[in-house]
């Protein structure tokens, strides 16, 4: 087993996972941005309610996300985490992937995932100017706000989608 990072330990992050639900599956999905706490949902296999696991005694959220393309027979669904931290973190998704298969959540080329990072866990501030002197610092090809960039042309040809 790989030894942990005590400051990996200690990052903050978020995870949205966008998926498909069974219209059957007992969660109530809440509008854009205003989630409806997950507390249960229905097995696939024998319609039994299952608790949807938490974290630190948080509760993920459900909400709709309009580019998630499903049948009829399924509800979009984007399940947002608490903020999550460390390792423990990791194992809670794995924890909440496992249940949102029990009740058949699944996914699509629709479908995506997406990991916000907290960085004040990582540079120890939330201040703009903080972390724009520290992003500068750590990625040396961010160009500095006073410098001119180049422009990019426009190209107006259709794009092979």
């Amino acid at each position: 087993m790989k030894a942990q990072d005590p400051k990996a330990e200690t990052i903050t992050f978020g995870v949205e996972l966008e998926t498909t639900i069974p219209i059957t599956s007992g969660v109530v999905v809440g509008a854009y941005h205003v989630g409806t706490t997950v507390r249960t949902g229905a097995d696939a296999q024998t319609n039994m309610l299952l608790n949807a696991p938490t974290y630190q005694g948080q509760h993920w959220k459900a909400e709709r996300d309009g580019s998630i393309m499903t049948r009829l027979d399924r509800l979009a669904c984007e399940f947002v985490s608490p903020i999550l931290s460390g390792s423990d973190g990791i194992e809670h998704i794995i924890q909440f992937a496992e249940w949102a298969r029990a009740i058949g959540a699944n996914v699509n080329a629709s479908c995506g995932c997406h990991i916000t990072v907290g960085v004040k866990s990582i540079i120890g501030t939330d201040d703009p100017q903080a972390m724009s002197v520290s992003f500068r610092g750590q990625v040396p090809d961010l160009p500095r706000p006073y410098e001119a960039r180049p422009r990019i042309p426009r190209h107006h040809e259709p794009r092979p989608w």
